[in-house]
């Protein structure tokens, strides 16, 4: 059953949307965006931020607060790492999932930023705490359907590739050397192979063919060619390159 916002979580809402709302009206003046910004920055280092955010993500069909959301979410992770609390971190984990297959229609940069914090999530929990991660991204490459979802899917791989391997101040270098075999060893080959099903039966789209062209294009950056090289590969992708 759907929970229900309450009065206490719609008041905090109404505050915050009509802040945004007055952070980004053009007449507002400097001094006021000054004092604004203070405002947002006691919110993002109070106690209670995840408690907070969780809330506004889950309930909120507001961009501005969608998007302040997903920031103080990402700036809290670089800063403090996760949640102590482990129910409200797996909680989060999973209404991050869940709320982006709900964004069909949505601006591009609140998509992409919520697959690049649902990376983040996997780069930190990912296999062990995290194993349904790329399962859940093939689901949406298989869906028969549905043009949101095979985008979003081949979103998904290429910003987890970016997030896992790019140079981050937040993530040791062991960790990253251990993502960088995890994925190309375990999960690398299905990808290639979801992306090759996709492209064949979605060949006639060429909106979905560029984005899962994106996607082996990141791959190819730094997966070596002899791990993945055939000729069915390099003919399937060969002959959707002159559509684009």
């Amino acid at each position: 059953m759907e929970i229900a916002i309450t009065p206490e979580v719609q008041e905090k809402l109404n505050s915050l949307e009509k802040l945004l709302f007055e952070f980004y009206d053009p007449n507002t003046n400097n001094l006021r965006k000054q004092e604004l910004e203070k405002i947002f920055e006691d919110f993002s280092n109070d106690a209670n931020v995840w408690k907070h955010v969780r809330d506004f993500v889950k309930f909120s069909s507001n961009f501005y607060v969608i998007h302040f959301s997903l920031m103080v979410i990402e700036n809290t992770l670089k800063v403090r790492g996760v949640c102590s609390d482990s129910e409200a971190w797996t909680e989060m984990k999973y209404l991050l999932q869940s709320r982006v297959l709900t964004m069909e229609g949505a601006p591009s940069y609140i998509v992409n930023k919520l697959v690049k914090i649902n990376a983040h999530v996997a780069r930190i929990d990912w296999p062990h705490f995290y194993p349904d991660y790329f399962p859940n991204i093939f689901k949406l490459l298989q869906s028969s359907n549905n043009e949101f979802h095979i985008i979003l899917g081949a979103k998904f791989l290429q910003i987890t590739s970016e997030e896992f391997l790019s140079p981050r101040e937040d993530i040791s270098y062991a960790r990253k050397n251990e993502l960088k075999n995890f994925l190309q060893t375990r999960v690398v080959p299905e990808i290639f192979a979801s992306l090759l099903r996709a492209l064949e039966v979605w060949k006639s789209n060429l909106k979905i063919i560029a984005a899962l062209l994106e996607s082996f294009e990141q791959y190819f950056s730094w997966v070596p060619l002899g791990e993945v090289y055939s000729v069915a590969l390099i003919h399937s992708i060969s002959q959707f390159t002159p559509k684009l």
